[in-house]
């Protein structure tokens, strides 16, 4: 009973009031997307809605590899900053991590810009993506400052600044690219993508401002004193670079996965993963949003030796959300096949096996998000890393057998699995060992 009473005390607290905001935010966001993506497949063939979702995971691989990963290093050293009221290590960060979100960006557009005739060419086979690529980079090359944006205004609570700035990108991007669609009898792809990028732009720079707002103490004088930093550099550099290796190591989920699809499947293969994406969003929605709340306040607890209620929210968040995607589940193998034929057309029904899959997958990642963040805490990213990298085996081993949407999907399934074992169940026995 103290248990259940600490942990509704924590969620129908300003934790709960988070996540309402930010679940309602995204819910909205859920139908705009969804919205979207109908007037895209009532309004264009089968195959270039497949290279719309290509070319956002060419970008979504990119950033990858050349992006930045704020959160992990806000959410573990502010606290202590605060704690410690050392102001000028406060500034130093959000310095850092605004230099490296500029250099992040000027890369991606280098990079895409200059591949773009390869990929379209080699890796595709496509002429039409070249183009497509090049429109996308002006925005994907801003788009590293919206890691800062979520980790900064996240850190200070301003759910409802965060969410307000992604509903009118989304709802100006659906506008748009309705209008287009309905004055259009021949509608141009690179058009379209233009109304995506139209989205980054207004939620990046309303959102620069917006944190500029908020940490104006800190932007009041550019000058950069790193020598705040130095007592903790050794774990600053650790944390970041297991944060970005752990970003990385996502080329060997599903991430990676749909890349070999574009290669070695069909752009219709692409089209059924992005519908059956589609019908797993809210879980989805809901995985992201409990995350952006919960793992600053599993970082605080961490940090200020608050254990015994740390494992107490933990149990139950995990009790709680196995409950919830249980429940989802059988919701969706009831009407999977009614929302396919409502909202697409009968040639998407073959989505359904994948939508089965992708749903176990995602209730198992829903149950473990607190791991993550528990996982920087307790500096064990190096080990969640390495269970990680084992996914690249398993998508490896699709080399040598006909890939398709549904093998991509036991893949992704197959790694979601091995990390529930092999990483989160140790960590868990480890937090109850301390004191």
């Amino acid at each position: 009973m103290v248990i259940l009473k600490d942990f509704k005390r924590l969620f129908l607290g300003k934790l709960f009031q988070g996540i309402s905001i930010s679940l309602l935010g995204s819910i909205i966001l859920l139908i705009l997307g969804l919205s979207r993506t109908v007037i895209l497949v009532k309004s264009i063939e089968i195959d270039e809605f497949g290279l719309i979702v290509l070319l956002q995971n060419f970008f979504v691989i990119l950033s990858l590899f050349l992006g930045v990963r704020l959160s992990e290093t806000f959410f573990k050293f502010l606290p202590i900053f605060e704690k410690s009221d050392n102001a000028e290590a406060f500034k130093s960060i959000m310095q850092i991590s605004c230099i490296l979100c500029f250099i992040s960006g000027i890369s991606i557009l280098c990079v895409s810009s200059f591949l773009a005739e390869t990929i379209g060419k080699y890796f595709y086979k496509d002429l039409r993506i070249i183009d497509l690529i090049k429109v996308f980079a002006l925005g994907a090359c801003i788009l590293p400052f919206n890691e800062l944006i979520n980790a900064a205004l996240r850190y200070r609570e301003k759910f409802t600044s965060l969410i307000s700035i992604q509903l009118l990108g989304r709802a100006l991007s659906v506008f748009l690219i309705f209008l287009y669609l309905h004055l259009s009898n021949e509608p141009k792809l690179y058009i379209i993508i233009l109304g995506f990028v139209l989205e980054i732009y207004c939620v990046i720079l309303i959102g620069l401002f917006i944190t500029f707002l908020t940490y104006i103490d800190i932007f009041r004088s550019f000058r950069m004193n790193f020598s705040a930093l130095s007592g903790y550099y050794k774990r600053l550099k650790s944390t970041f670079l297991n944060s970005y290796t752990s970003g990385a190591l996502k080329l060997g989920s599903e991430e990676g996965g749909l890349f070999l699809l574009g290669l070695l499947g069909t752009t219709a293969d692409a089209a059924l993963w992005g519908i059956a994406k589609q019908v797993i969003l809210p879980i989805r929605v809901l995985l992201q949003n409990i995350q952006k709340v919960i793992s600053p306040e599993i970082c605080k607890m961490f940090e200020f030796q608050k254990i015994n209620k740390l494992k107490n929210f933990i149990k139950n968040y995990c009790i709680a959300t196995t409950l919830a995607g249980v429940i989802f589940f059988f919701l969706c193998l009831l009407f999977a096949d009614q929302f396919i034929l409502k909202f697409f057309s009968a040639e998407f029904i073959a989505a359904k096996k994948i939508i089965i899959i992708l749903l176990l997958a995602e209730t198992l990642v829903l149950i473990s998000v607190p791991f993550f963040s528990l996982s920087i805490s307790m500096e064990r990213l190096f080990e969640r890393n390495l269970v990680t990298s084992l996914r690249f085996l398993y998508l490896l081993s699709a080399l040598f057998i006909s890939i398709d949407a549904i093998v991509l999907a036991y893949i992704y399934l197959l790694g979601v699995i091995t990390s529930r074992l092999l990483n989160d169940l140790p960590l868990f026995a480890k937090l109850h060992q301390l004191k």
